[in-house]
């Protein structure tokens, strides 16, 4: 999937053109970025407009040498003091301190949790939220494995909608963003 920009000329946001190929059949799918993501607005297989759809992924990035580009992007998203969730194997291979490093060449203040455990549990969780509560952060960056960044993401959760992890189980449980 390919990406085109264009200026929306009424309100000045930005509209992206996806062209996707789906049977010899050329298909164009235009989203509007907004905080949150990506809406789908129009689909030109019908003609018609559709539904919206919400993607709630601020943004990720992956690949070799990405690593030098996490302060950069948590301060394009307007952190100013994060809290950078961790494991000890990462710590132990040098990449929490290199992402530190980026974090400090674009000034943002932050705070590093590196103890959760593999699948992590839930007081480890409240542990990781307390944490960013106390530090006063406003954003939290995930480095390393699944665990790492599962942890990651469940401290954004309950430091953004409160309560405990259990209190989300099922699906529609999440009323604020990330």
């Amino acid at each position: 999937m390919s990406y085109n920009c264009r200026p929306d000329h009424y309100s000045g946001r930005q509209f992206f053109v996806a062209k996707k190929y789906c049977r010899k059949k050329r298909v164009f799918l235009i989203f509007k970025e907004n905080y949150f993501g990506k809406e789908l607005v129009y689909n030109t297989t019908g003609g018609k407009y559709m539904d919206i759809f919400k993607f709630m992924v601020p943004e990720i990035i992956f690949g070799r040498g990405t690593l030098s580009l996490i302060g950069e992007s948590a301060l394009r998203l307007g952190a100013t003091r994060v809290l950078l969730v961790s494991d000890q194997g990462v710590v132990d291979s040098g990449w929490v301190d290199e992402a530190v490093r980026h974090l400090k060449d674009v000034g943002l203040e932050y705070r590093v949790w590196s103890e959760p455990t593999e699948n992590p549990k839930d007081y480890e969780v409240d542990h990781g939220k307390e944490l960013y509560l106390e530090a006063g952060c406003d954003a939290v960056v995930g480095v390393g494995g699944g665990s790492a960044i599962d942890a990651a993401k469940a401290v954004a959760l309950l430091a953004t909608n409160g309560g405990k992890i259990h209190d989300y189980e099922g699906v529609d449980k999440i009323d604020k963003p990330l």
